[in-house]
């Protein structure tokens, strides 16, 4: 899903290895400033809080991985794509008529999100699963190559809000379907645009590659080719 015109997150940082300590100059207390939104951010924003059930306001991505990927690892790299990121870990509010965030120190932020959520095996036919997902808005069901239940199951999660004045800008679960882990991982478009999205997840491929082979996490690159970032070992689809 996508909106145009939305906010992307600042630049990645170079990483750390994630099993050093964060630096707590890096981490911000509850007490930081609350800043005001751009523009873009502002209008999302204030959409969303009229329509929170809109799925249009957040992005929606699936991996498709391996069965044997390791979760704790995956848990890990996603904990340090947030960590490099803090335009992803804030939380929202309205004061005084007008929008604005304050960034989370990294801990606090992990404690208000679902974060790789495990969900039993996926069962059901193709028929099934597109029975289910017809349930759902129009706006949440555009073509997809995934199998019918593991669309369905993504896009019950794209129908729950993202409750960004609680801090919850990120939403992802798991799901076995067919011999493979499925991902979901859901942005709310106040922090991420599709692009944003995209990159934020080829982190997240790069660094669990990394860790699996023992291997540091790796420094962000400065870019790179959408064509190398299609031959990750995941498989992206957004459904």
């Amino acid at each position: 899903m996508g909106v145009a015109d939305t906010t992307a997150p600042a630049s990645f940082g170079t990483a750390s290895d994630l099993r050093t300590a964060a630096n707590p100059s890096a981490q911000h207390s509850a007490d930081s400033p609350w800043l005001p939104l751009t523009t873009n951010a502002r209008g999302i924003y204030f959409a969303a809080a009229i329509d929170p059930t809109n799925p249009c306001y957040n992005t929606a991505e699936v991996l498709q991985c391996p069965a044997d990927t390791d979760l704790a690892l995956l848990r890990e790299a996603f904990e340090q794509l947030y960590r490099e990121n803090e335009g992803f870990r804030v939380r929202t509010r309205i004061a005084d008529g007008a929008a604005s965030q304050q960034i989370l120190p990294l801990e606090a932020f992990l404690a208000s999100i679902d974060l790789l959520v495990e969900e039993r095996e996926l069962s059901g036919t193709a028929e099934a699963g597109e029975e289910n997902a017809s349930d759902l808005p129009e706006s949440a069901l555009p073509d997809s190559d995934l199998p019918a239940p593991v669309r369905a199951w993504a896009q019950c999660l794209l129908a729950q809000p993202l409750a960004t004045d609680e801090g919850v800008t990120v939403r992802s679960a798991v799901a076995r379907y067919g011999g493979f882990l499925w991902v979901y991982h859901s942005f709310s478009h106040v922090v991420a645009d599709g692009f944003a999205a995209f990159n934020g997840l080829s982190r997240v491929a790069a660094i669990y590659r990394a860790l699996s082979a023992g291997h540091p996490v790796p420094a962000t690159p400065p870019h790179e080719p959408a064509a190398a970032a299609r031959r990750r070992r995941c498989r992206l689809h957004r459904p």
